[in-house]
């Protein structure tokens, strides 16, 4: 029997967590089972119906037969998710990240894109207009970029980090410092700081008029965590 590819999509700044559940593994048979009949009953959905917000967004599990993967999401796949959750390599994310998501799973606060589950009057994140759109929502581009690539508007398809591409490897150690540390190393991209999180931010919010003058230039919010959660 072929493995499954998964994919815990949480994260927005650096890569989510994957890992391949192969036929040998002890929760392989049920996890087929579930997967198969979730895709049977229609209760697995389109990878274009993940949720535009921060935080658990399902599991992408891919059959090594299929191109595109599904999205496992929702309160018709609780079991599911946490059968899932529960094959991830122990040094993927820290266990206290585990605990988390599997009570976002179990409190089922969390639905694909148009579910019936989906809770009436949820906000999204407006949609790219016509022009733009082809450059980024395309699924295979939200892939590979990530929330730095559509903050600075570059589309690398590298999962982009603050300050690799000149050299600086900026690692979380959960210090306290890790937020000027990414500071730093945006800057090295050629950003330029306007404010922090020690000073007000003291400037004008651009305006349309402002914008048409310069074209190529936009705000920039980083949020940088050194919680490990």
């Amino acid at each position: 029997m072929l493995p499954l590819d998964i994919t815990l999509v949480y994260f927005s700044g650096r890569p989510d967590p994957h890992w391949q559940v192969q036929a040998n593994h002890p929760k392989y048979q049920k996890i087929r089972e579930m997967f198969n009949s979730a895709v049977n009953q229609e209760l697995a959905a389109l990878p274009e119906q993940m949720p535009s917000q921060l935080g658990y967004r399902g599991f992408l599990v891919r059959d090594s037969n299929d191109q595109l993967p599904k999205l496992i999401l929702g309160t018709t796949t609780k079991e599911l998710q946490l059968l899932l959750l529960g094959t991830i390599p122990s040094d993927a994310i820290p266990q206290a990240l585990v605990g988390i998501i599997a009570k976002t799973i179990e409190d089922g606060g969390v639905s694909p894109i148009g579910a019936e589950s989906e809770t009436p009057g949820t906000k999204r994140a407006p949609k790219y207009n016509v022009l733009t759109q082809w450059k980024w929502n395309n699924w295979f581009v939200v892939t590979k970029n990530n929330c730095y690539n559509y903050a600075t508007n570059k589309r690398t398809s590298t999962n982009a980090q603050p300050g690799r591409k000149h050299g600086v490897n900026v690692k979380n150690n959960f210090s306290e410092d890790f937020g000027k540390e990414v500071m730093k190393a945006a800057v090295k991209d050629g950003l330029t700081v306007v404010g922090n999180f020690e000073t007000r931010l003291n400037i004008d919010v651009p305006t349309r008029k402002s914008l048409e003058l310069l074209p190529s230039q936009h705000l920039v919010a980083l949020f940088a965590s050194n919680s490990g959660k």
